[in-house]
């Protein structure tokens, strides 16, 4: 039995297939779908079909929900921040508002 190169020594474990450059693999009458054929030793050949209409309306669904999802979460930052800076307004009024009235008293304090 022949002996196997290890990964440690850094042989590889197979031969690579070398494919003539004459040799065609098409694409298999009346088939439709994801095909995958194995070739030899690890070898392999991948065949994607042409999206039909449900495809498309599925993918036409997802995307409509991510953007709803996105469009949900961008408002509601929005929102959260509008309510911030509200409330950043708010305080900065009312703290006009308590110094003035605070440095009136602090002046109309007797000695």
């Amino acid at each position: 039995m022949p002996q196997q190169g290890t990964p440690e020594r850094g042989e590889p474990r197979t031969e690579p297939e070398i494919i003539m450059p004459n040799r065609r693999f098409g694409r298999p009458e009346g088939g439709s779908g994801i095909r995958v054929f194995v070739i030899g030793r690890g070898g392999r050949r991948t065949y994607f079909a042409k999206p039909g209409p449900l495809t498309a309306l599925v993918a036409a669904i997802v995307l409509g929900a991510l953007l709803v999802v996105t469009f949900v979460i961008v408002l509601g930052v929005f929102l959260i921040a509008i309510l911030v800076v509200g409330v950043v307004v708010a305080a900065l009024i009312l703290s006009g508002v308590l110094r003035g009235y605070l440095r009136t008293r602090w002046r109309s304090r007797p000695y």
